[in-house]
């Protein structure tokens, strides 16, 4: 789902783009192809996939596969959950600056927000502007992102940052 939603977000005319998944363990996710001139001619090669989905979102998910019609109780706040985001954007980078990719490879952060539906009662909690939380970790990592032409953090909806190589063009 994270590459259909990328797709959907930054390619205009999806028509004349072909992206096709990769089943195993190599150096990215995906393949892009360009069929035909267009809008959407970029440099980008391939795709590497990852998610903000850390441990307790996968014990969330979990719990709801065995029990699909109980409500979980979440106890951290917005902010709490934003900022466990943050670290964990930090600790991919980290580790996925580490890794050797093929030449035009964008790299793809999936936020996973958007998987549970939520609710609270009482005054409304404040706003966080991922955006800007968002671009301070990618200018943060800057020096250590040239193994990739881009990298996008994104959600369902939206795509909130990119860093594009100074070698990489649009």
């Amino acid at each position: 789902y994270p590459i259909a939603h990328f797709a959907n977000l930054y390619f205009t005319s999806p028509k004349n783009v072909v992206i096709q998944w990769i089943d195993g363990n190599q150096q990215h996710d995906a393949t892009v192809k360009y069929t035909g001139e267009g809008s959407n001619q970029s440099d980008i090669r391939y795709l590497e996939v990852t998610t903000l989905q850390g441990k307790e979102d996968a014990d969330q998910l979990k719990e709801l596969s065995r029990n699909p019609g109980v409500a979980i109780m979440v106890s951290e706040t917005d902010q709490e959950k934003h900022d466990r985001k943050i670290e964990q954007l930090k600790k991919i980078l980290k580790k996925k600056a580490k890794i050797a990719y093929p030449e035009k490879t964008a790299l793809l952060v999936y936020t996973d927000e958007d998987r549970f539906r939520q609710f609270s009662f009482g005054i409304q909690p404040p706003q966080i502007d991922k955006k800007s939380d968002y671009e301070a970790v990618l200018r943060d990592f800057e020096a250590s992102l040239g193994n990739f032409s881009h990298v996008f953090i994104f959600s369902k909806s939206e795509i909130y940052c990119a860093w594009i190589s100074e070698s990489g063009s649009e």
